[in-house]
């Protein structure tokens, strides 16, 4: 029978090395070489969390970091948000941080809206975080168009690179493959369109209105007729007007587009999805015109004699 006392032996020699295995990986503190922000979800869960905090470089061992609060009962106590880790931290003291919401990162809330210039942008952004309109509009005005407007949550000491950076990867996350490839099957562009969207952006409200526009301004580019649309005349003039007069019609500018043909050179505001899904999958119709009345409807007309009665009815 001593082969038992042999097995017993082995077993208990087992579960030795695998509780020192265990210590190890729990109290051994894993060292980083700079400081590592980590986000942490609502509702991630256990699992969440040591996947984020793994994936980080934070842990050597998600399966660990699991058993280990499971086994102390902290975990139901994860909290979400955003954390900064630095030095050498053990799976204890990595787990006191997110249990206790320690060197947790403020954060502040902004909300881009659609069709905003890099101007407004800056404006906004200048009030809640820790530079200047200037230094803004500087570095992103390259980018217009490509800004993605939406509701973001920055560091406190988020930086200028910082946030044209996350706009940027949101614009490409929200700009897909597949409309870059519908794009490339009509023989258009991404930057087409995204100049296009940014005049539809201005011109129209709902996404229907705004399919029919693009369909619309599609159509006079495809036909070499000029686009006409007073919201290129408003970013020339920094005005809002709904009609824009004569004497800003005649302004000499590439953004012109009632003296010239095509699109103006860059786009003159920041899309929402709306407007760039728009420019991809226009309406189908056969308008040639269109005009917004003074309580924000869309008139469409196939004929300019048809686009003049509406003029002259709501803009005598």
């Amino acid at each position: 029978m001593k082969w038992l006392g042999y097995i017993g032996t082995g077993l208990l020699l087992g579960l030795v090395g695998l509780f020192i295995w265990y210590l190890t990986l729990v109290y051994r503190p894993m060292p980083l070489a700079s400081a590592v922000v980590v986000t942490i979800p609502e509702q991630a869960g256990t699992e969440g969390t040591s996947t984020a905090l793994k994936e980080a470089g934070v842990i050597r061992s998600g399966f660990v970091f699991i058993l280990h609060a499971l086994i102390t009962g902290q975990r139901t106590e994860l909290r979400s948000g955003t954390y900064t880790f630095s030095g050498a931290l053990s799976i204890p003291q990595v787990l006191t941080i997110v249990t206790q919401r320690q060197s947790l990162q403020n954060e502040i809330e902004i909300t881009l809206l659609e069709g905003w210039t890099v101007q407004q942008m800056g404006e906004a952004l200048s009030q809640a975080l820790p530079f200047s309109v200037d230094d803004y509009v500087a570095a992103a005005e390259p980018y217009e168009g490509y800004l993605f407007p939406d509701t973001y949550r920055f560091f406190s000491n988020a930086t200028v690179a910082d946030v044209i950076e996350r706009q940027r990867n949101t614009f490409d996350q929200k700009f897909t493959a597949e409309m870059v490839a519908e794009l490339a099957v009509q023989g258009r562009t991404p930057e087409q369109a995204v100049i296009l969207a940014s005049i539809v952006e201005k011109e129209a409200q709902s996404l229907s209105d705004k399919q029919v526009a693009a369909d619309i301004f599609w159509r006079r580019l495809d036909n070499d007729k000029r686009l006409e649309s007073d919201a290129t005349i408003n970013y020339l003039t920094k005005k809002n007007d709904t009609t824009p007069s004569t004497e800003d019609l005649f302004v000499e500018s590439a953004y012109n587009t009632y003296r010239n043909v095509g699109l103006p050179p860059t786009a003159i505001c920041n899309p929402g999805f709306n407007a760039l899904y728009a420019v991809v999958y226009p309406a189908e119709t056969e308008y040639w015109y269109f005009l917004t009345t003074p309580d924000g409807e869309m008139k469409y007309s196939t004929t300019y004699e048809e686009h003049l009665t509406y003029k002259n009815q709501y803009y005598p």
